[in-house]
């Protein structure tokens, strides 16, 4: 296999990092680059030239270990800072190897293509691998039923209408509902879109209604009445069946041309997509966007199915979820349109209001001045930078995104441990390691997804002093779960922090029968 090296210097960051661009001739197999790799913290970092090329491998291929040997991360380790770095560089290039996957063009015989999405002002674009998977509404259904079969070519036929417009609220909050509104006086939408592995998974295990998760939790019960994490697991192996790299076949090339994303094995994969209206003065072929049905209501009231209109949307935060090998508490990536607070005429900022207050939740009533708090890591503006390039020369609309930041463990601690594993219910603790794992970064916040949680310098009453409050992606999700049972006082499910494997979908299921559970006496909605 012909291999091609050049080095150059990134100079518009910092002149001790090394760029290392490498082009392999992958065929169809698992990529060689990610095959070679030694993940020695003093060698050059990596920049494969191919990385917007390769061939249609499951997202759990570009995982490939993510240098797990670097792991546990030390106070004590003189080459801390060093092996911090090496791995956020190496999990970025996977959170982008995951986006432009799942950004694959779908042709109209719903073939997965090598081509990534172009740009493009037609009102009949080409879709995204993602959105025809499944939305979170259509597998939690309003009666509690077995949602419809799989079906990569009807999926997204089953999309319920936009109407999600309200994000987590932060617990010291104003009362007013957090619901972003943008320049043009339009409400942000949401949608949580899953992967067929953790869709068949659901279905299988009849967690897609309250019922099947209370009986899910009887049968588990040492582990889902007690906040376990270990209630429930999705798979960490994969396609590849390639753990920790020390079986032999996670350092062969792998033949991968039975692979077909139609029925993709992969792993559990949570999307969460920010959505932006998109008006006469948005430039259509700088957003991934299509043509979906959001119910159009004033805010707060309910859904109303007459009010929905089909109109032209665009993404403008994307998150992605996925259960890893190399980071048990899954790895979060999360990319940022370059128009949302950036630019000229950015989509959630007045440049000519300065005194408007910045990241207020007013239910709505006004629109939202919209300020990122945390800078994007010079490492991962550095990989922005080369894979936006390499995206502008094949045209692709892609360019128009940014990744944040990718969040990942660090070691395997215990939930509210220290270094040495010591069990701690401080407010540090709670902020640093609710989840286990030592997340890093610490924060990683979405400005369209958690807008309203970017707190900054907060006063603490216990200890009389400043800190910095924003959002953590691992931690907050800890905190999900599944209905262990019916609380018989107010008729209502009891979710159970970490019981649900960091996943929030759980808890939109409803009931089947819900008397089976409840005493008559408690049955309020």
């Amino acid at each position: 296999m012909m291999k091609y090296l050049q080095v150059i210097l990134l100079t518009c960051f910092t002149a001790s990092v090394h760029a290392k661009y490498i082009e392999y001739d992958d065929a169809a197999y698992y990529p060689s680059w990610l095959i070679s790799e030694e993940c020695n913290i003093f060698n050059e970092y990596h920049y494969p030239k191919n990385i917007t090329k390769l061939l249609n491998y499951p997202l759990d291929a570009y995982n490939k270990n993510v240098c797990t040997h670097l792991k546990p991360l030390a106070d004590n380790d003189p080459h801390k800072t060093q092996k911090i770095d090496y791995l956020t560089h190496r999990y970025n290039l996977f959170s982008w190897l995951k986006f432009i996957a799942l950004n694959r063009e779908i042709t109209e015989t719903y073939e997965v293509t090598q081509n990534n999405l172009k740009t493009c002002q037609k009102e009949d674009c080409p879709t995204p691998v993602w959105l025809h998977w499944r939305d979170s509404e259509s597998v939690f259904l309003q009666n509690g039923e077995k949602p419809q079969a799989w079906d990569f070519t009807k999926n997204f036929d089953m999309l319920v209408p936009l109407s999600k417009v309200e994000q987590v609220s932060p617990r010291n909050g104003n009362n007013e509902k957090a619901i972003l509104i943008d320049q043009a006086n339009n409400p942000i939408y949401y949608q949580s879109i899953i992967s067929p592995y953790l869709f068949h998974f659901i279905v299988n295990k009849n967690l897609y209604n309250l019922d099947g998760q209370i009986d899910f939790a009887q049968g588990k019960k040492w582990a889902c009445h007690n906040n376990n994490i270990d209630c429930l697991n999705t798979n960490t192996i994969g396609y590849l069946r390639c753990g920790t790299g020390q079986f032999k076949n996670c350092n062969k090339q792998q033949d991968l041309t039975q692979y077909t994303p139609l029925k993709s094995p992969g792993l559990a994969v949570e999307i969460k997509v920010a959505w932006k209206i998109l008006t006469s003065d948005d430039d259509k072929s700088r957003y991934i966007h299509t043509q979906l049905p959001v119910a159009k209501m004033p805010i707060g009231s309910k859904r109303n199915v007459e009010t929905t209109e089909l109109l032209n949307v665009g993404v403008v935060g994307f998150h992605i979820n996925q259960k890893t090998a190399s980071s048990g508490n899954w790895v979060y990536s999360t990319f940022s349109h370059k128009d949302n607070v950036w630019g000229q005429t950015p989509s959630f900022y007045d440049r000519y209001c300065p005194t408007c207050p910045i990241n207020t939740a007013t239910s709505g009533a006004t629109k939202t001045q919209v300020v990122r708090l945390e800078k994007i890591d010079p490492i991962t503006e550095a990989v922005n930078q080369f894979v936006q390039h390499q995206l502008a020369q094949e045209n692709s609309v892609l360019q128009n995104y940014k990744l944040i930041g990718t969040q990942f463990t660090t070691d395997s601690s215990e939930p509210l441990t220290d270094k040495n594993q010591n069990y701690q219910q401080t407010s540090r603790a709670k902020l640093t390691n609710f989840a286990g794992g030592s997340p890093h970064p610490l924060f990683l916040t979405n400005e369209t997804i958690e807008t309203f949680l970017q707190q900054g310098n907060t006063f603490n009453t216990s200890t009389k002093k400043l800190t910095y409050k924003s959002s953590s992606c691992m931690n907050c999700h800890a905190n999900a779960g599944i209905a262990i049972e019916c609380n018989q006082k107010t008729g209502k499910p009891k979710f159970a922090k970490y019981t649900g494997d960091f996943m929030f979908i759980f808890s939109e299921a409803k009931w089947q029968n819900k008397d089976k559970y409840c005493e008559p006496d408690t049955q309020t909605d």
